[in-house]
C-alpha cells in the first residue's frame, strides 16, 4: 500500500484580487488561473492586480516582428494613501517566424509576480 503525503494550505483568508486576461492562443486557461491564485499571495484583500494581454499584432516599425502589449494596474493602500500602478508595455514575441520562448506571455508574467511577490 503506497501513503502519499498531502498538504493543505489552511489559511483561507485571500489577499489581493487577481484579474488576467489574455487570448487562449497566448496564455491557456490553466495558466491564467495559476497566476491568478498567485497573486492572492499578494499584500492584503484591498488590493487589486488586473493584466491585460493582448493578441499578436505586426509591431509599428519593424513589420518583421509580431508583439502583444500587455497592460498592468495594481491598486491598494499604503501608508501615505491608495495608489494606481499602471503600464504598457509591447513585448516582441515573434522575429522572422521564429518565437522568441523568453518573452512569452508565461515567462513575461513569471518575472512580474516574481517581482511583485519579492516586494
Amino acid at each position: 500500500m503506497n501513503i502519499t503525503k498531502i498538504s493543505a494550505n489552511m489559511n483561507t483568508a485571500f489577499k489581493a484580487q487577481t484579474k488576467i486576461t489574455a487570448p487562449e492562443t497566448l496564455l491557456s486557461s490553466e495558466e491564467r488561473k495559476y497566476f491568478e491564485e498567485l497573486g492572492k499571495q499578494y499584500k492584503t484583500s484591498d488590493d487589486f492586480i488586473e493584466i491585460s494581454i493582448t493578441d499578436l499584432h505586426a509591431s509599428a516599425n519593424k513589420p518583421n516582428v509580431q508583439i502583444y502589449t500587455v497592460s498592468k494596474t495594481i491598486k491598494g493602500n499604503s501608508a501615505n494613501g491608495n495608489y494606481t500602478d499602471e503600464s504598457q508595455m509591447s513585448v516582441p514575441y515573434i522575429k522572422d517566424g521564429i518565437v522568441i520562448e523568453k518573452n512569452s506571455p508565461k515567462n513575461y508574467l513569471t518575472k512580474l509576480f516574481n517581482g511583485l511577490l519579492s516586494k
